[in-house]
């Protein structure tokens, strides 16, 4: 029960204007929240270079475009909760295999908020120019 509060609040966390991305990913798209959540953000479903599933997107690291892979602590799976340990790979677009760096978080939702603040934002947070 108490998960289910915290997950509620996580949402209910969430910008106005990232609720509405959210809501155009229909339940046919997806029937589980955290998968519902990556593809609002841009994230496809797909196996990393090693055949393992993860989140995939294009983004920049350190000057360089790369593809980020998200993944479960144990990279065998797609994150399932949004408390759920997850690691953040990194993989060059030259050469798909070559990993440049890994990051790993207590928590998806700690990588959400690292990653794209902007969907956690406020109105007036906007506003204001934060973030």
């Amino acid at each position: 029960m108490a998960e289910i509060q915290q997950t509620e609040a996580q949402f209910n966390a969430l910008s106005d204007a990232f609720r509405t991305r959210l809501r155009k990913v229909s339940s046919a798209q997806s029937h589980d929240r955290v998968q519902r959540i990556m593809l609002a953000l841009g994230y496809a479903m797909a196996l990393t270079p090693t055949g393992n599933p993860g989140f995939s997107r294009p983004a920049m690291y350190k000057g360089m475009a790369v593809n980020v892979w998200v993944a479960d602590a144990t990279l065998t799976a797609w994150p399932r909760s949004l408390l759920s340990p997850v690691w953040a790979c990194y993989y060059t677009t030259d050469e798909p295999v070559e990993m440049i760096q890994y990051v790993e978080y207590d928590r998806l939702m700690d990588y959400l908020h690292e990653v794209h603040p902007e969907a956690f934002q406020t109105p007036s947070e906007l506003v204001a120019g934060k973030g």
